[in-house]
C-alpha cells in the first residue's frame, strides 16, 4: 500500500443503526466537492485518481486502518462522471469514508477479492446495475445475465443510468439462473421508470399455488405496485409515466411490505403454500409467459434473500437519490502533510556564515 492522497467524507446520520451493512452509491460530487486540500483538484490535479479509478481505495477513516471493498462503474474524471459503490460492514452516526489513491495499485482488485466488486454485494443473492445495456454483469458473481430482444441505454437515472426495455416487443433479461427461489424472506429492489401508462417492472416471477402464484414479481403501474397477474394489489401512491421511482417488495414470512422511494406504502397478507421451481430462470423486464416487456427503464436490479427494515430502504433511497448531498466532504491531502488551509506559512531569512 503507498497511499498519496486522500479525502474523508462525514456521513450523515441514519435513521437507526445497520449492523448487517450498507452499500454507499458515490458519483462525481464526492470528488469535486474535496477541493481546497494540499493535493489540488482529485479528478484534475497532480496527484488526482487515475487509470479509470484503478487507484482507489476505501477506507473508514483518515488513518487507514480498515479497507473496504469497492465497485468502480464508471470512473470518468473529464467531464466527471462517476459511479463507485462502497460498502461499510455496519451504519452508524459519526460514520465516515475515506477514499485515497494508491500509487502502487493501477487497477481494480479482482471482483471475487476481500476488497473487490463481489464483496460490496455480499448480502444479495443478485446485482445489476442496468447502467449500461451492453454490460449487463451481475456485480454478485452469481448469474450470467444475457439480453433477449433489443435493449436501449438511458442516462437520466438518479444512479447514473438505466436500461431501457422500449415500448414495443418482447425485450428483457434473461438471468440463466435460478435468482430468488426461496420458500424464505427476500427482498427485491429497483429503480423503476414507465414509459407508457399501466406499465409492468418485473424482476422476475416465480410459479408458486395459491395467492404466492408469481410472488416475487415487481411489477409497476401508473396508479399501484402489485404482486402477482392480477391481484392483490398494493396500497400507495400513483406511480408517474416518465418519472423515476424506487421501488422495493420486501417479504418477511407471509406478509409483502412496499415502498416507494424509501417511504412505507403499506403491507398486504398472502395465504398459500410457496413452492421451490428450481428448472425456472429469473429474468428482470419479462412477464413471464406472457410475450411482452415490461415497458419500463430499469435499474439497480437487487435480489436479497432476506427481509429489509424500513430504517434501512429510507436511509438507502436518501443516497441513491441524492448522493452530492449525503455527507460533506474534506479536502483532498497528500498523504502526511498537513492540510495547507490549516496552517499559516511563515517565511525567515537567514544570514549564513562560512567556516
Amino acid at each position: 500500500m503507498a497511499i498519496v492522497a486522500s479525502f474523508t467524507r462525514t456521513l450523515p446520520a441514519p435513521t437507526a443503526t445497520h449492523s448487517g451493512g450498507f452499500v454507499f452509491y458515490l458519483d462525481e460530487s464526492w470528488f469535486t466537492q474535496a477541493t481546497g486540500g494540499d493535493a489540488g483538484d482529485p479528478l484534475t490535479g497532480g496527484s488526482a485518481f487515475a487509470n479509470g479509478g484503478g487507484d482507489l481505495q476505501a477506507f473508514t477513516d483518515s488513518t487507514f486502518t480498515t479497507q473496504l471493498p469497492v465497485e468502480v462503474v464508471e470512473f470518468v474524471t473529464s467531464p466527471a462522471s462517476i459511479q463507485v459503490r462502497v460498502r461499510l460492514p455496519s451504519y452508524s452516526s459519526g460514520d465516515t469514508i475515506t477514499l485515497a489513491k494508491d500509487s502502487a495499485q493501477t487497477v481494480q482488485p479482482l471482483p471475487s477479492s476481500t476488497y473487490g466488486s463481489q464483496a460490496v454485494w455480499q448480502n444479495r443473492e443478485y446485482h445489476c446495475g442496468l447502467s449500461d445495456h451492453t454490460s449487463l454483469t451481475d456485480s454478485t458473481g452469481t448469474a450470467s445475465p444475457s439480453a433477449v430482444g433489443t435493449l436501449t441505454t438511458d442516462s437520466t437515472s438518479p444512479t447514473g443510468s438505466g436500461v431501457s426495455f422500449g415500448t414495443s416487443g418482447n425485450n428483457y433479461v434473461n438471468l440463466n439462473q435460478n435468482i430468488g427461489d426461496t420458500t424464505g424472506d427476500i427482498t427485491l429492489r429497483a429503480w423503476v421508470k414507465p414509459l407508457v401508462s399501466a406499465s409492468f417492472a418485473t424482476l422476475h416471477a416465480i410459479r408458486s399455488g395459491g395467492t404466492w402464484s408469481y410472488q416475487s414479481r415487481l411489477e409497476s403501474l401508473d396508479n399501484a405496485i402489485l404482486i402477482g397477474s392480477a391481484s392483490p394489489n398494493s396500497p400507495g401512491s400513483p406511480i408517474s409515466v416518465g418519472t423515476w421511482c424506487n421501488l422495493v417488495i420486501s417479504i418477511s414470512s407471509n406478509v409483502i411490505a412496499f415502498y416507494k422511494d424509501g417511504v412505507s406504502q403499506g403491507t398486504v397478507n398472502v395465504s398459500g403454500t410457496r413452492s421451490l421451481n428450481p428448472t425456472i430462470n429469473a429474468t428482470i423486464g419479462d412477464i413471464l409467459g406472457g410475450g411482452v416487456s415490461c415497458r419500463s427503464v430499469l435499474a439497480e436490479v437487487s435480489v436479497e434473500l432476506q427481509s429489509s427494515t424500513a430504517s434501512l430502504l429510507a436511509d438507502e433511497h436518501s443516497n441513491q437519490s441524492d448522493p452530492s448531498n449525503f455527507g460533506t466532504s474534506s479536502g483532498y491531502d497528500l498523504t502526511g502533510a498537513p492540510p495547507t488551509s490549516n496552517y499559516p506559512v511563515f517565511l525567515f531569512k537567514t544570514n549564513l556564515i562560512g567556516f
